[in-house]
């Protein structure tokens, strides 16, 4: 009898999420997202039809394109201590051993790069606020760039998205958008105040 290799049930962190049906080992190949591909121009024709989750439902992979993600994949919820990576534009992988029913994550920051002339769209959404619970929760989940450096060079170590790789060789002033440069100083500002 074949096992399944995740399994779909009620999260610990929201809503619900997605279950290891086996152990994984570091660096297995836990399962390959699938999807319909979409343009940013697509996307902002399926918001304007009233889909205002369509960016939290897609994944980018590439510059300008993205993957609007089928179940269950799009049910595996975000940590800031992430037990699996991506290898390559959809492959997710363990990052560590993984038992069997451990709920699965991954950072969403490790697969967004909002260039800076990103559309307005979706501003509300993201960058998204964070309650995974991790014990270095960042509060709120920004694209890549802004992640802090050494954070960064932790991903870059390991399984990161090729896009990615290839954007953190442009000039520095390139690497961030408006929207999550504005989210998160007015987040610090908030949490400063605390």
């Amino acid at each position: 009898m074949k096992t399944a290799r995740i399994i779909v049930g009620k999260s610990g962190v929201s809503g619900r999420g997605v279950f290891a049906g086996k152990d994984f080992k570091r660096g297995e190949i836990i399962c390959r997202f699938t999807g319909t591909v979409v343009s940013i121009e697509d996307m902002k024709r399926i918001y304007k039809r009233g889909k205002p989750k369509v960016s939290c439902d897609a994944f980018q992979i590439g510059a300008r394109k993205y993957l609007l993600i089928d179940e269950p994949f799009v049910l595996i919820n975000h940590s800031c201590e992430p037990n699996t990576a991506f290898k390559g534009e959809r492959t997710l992988v363990a990052r560590k051993a993984i038992k069997k029913d451990d709920e699965l994550f991954y950072d969403y920051s490790t697969t967004e790069w909002t260039a800076r002339d990103y559309t307005e769209y979706d501003h509300r959404l993201w960058p998204m606020n964070c309650r995974c619970g991790a014990r270095n929760c960042r509060g709120l989940i920004t694209c890549f760039p802004l992640l802090p450096k050494a954070t960064q060079k932790k991903y870059l170590e390991g399984a990161i998205k090729p896009y990615i790789r290839a954007n953190m060789r442009l000039p520095e002033p390139e690497h961030h958008c408006a929207v999550c440069e504005s989210r998160l100083a007015a987040f610090r500002k908030r949490a400063a105040a605390r």
